[in-house]
């Protein structure tokens, strides 16, 4: 997909981000990373800090290519996407990576 097919499907809007937000999510990101290190925690557990983690940095991505993807049902799935487009070449294996990694929290949830 494109920005242009998701912005006609009005899946995702033109945004332009303020620093607090891109700072939210920066230091979301770093608190469940941090989170996911801690001794004690089920292996489910980590797995899904990690995963918030992952989904606050593919957001920054997408923000910094001035877009947001708008909240409703499979709004993940379109940011680990989204991400993969914005990352350029790259990220299209990492977007795969990720849907797995989203699948597998589907499951665990």
């Amino acid at each position: 997909m494109t920005w242009t097919v998701w912005l006609r499907d009005g899946r995702i809007e033109a945004h332009k981000p303020v620093r607090e937000e891109i700072e939210a999510h920066l230091h979301a990101a770093e608190r469940s990373l941090a989170g996911a290190g801690l001794r004690g925690l089920s292996p489910e557990g980590r797995f899904q800090l990690a995963y918030t983690a992952a989904l606050d940095l593919a957001t920054l991505a997408v923000l910094a290519s001035g877009y947001r993807v708008k909240s409703r049902g499979g709004h993940h799935q379109l940011i680990f996407e989204a991400a993969g487009v914005a990352l350029g070449k790259e990220g299209s294996e990492l977007n795969r990576y990720l849907d797995l990694c989203r699948r597998k929290r589907n499951v665990i949830s």
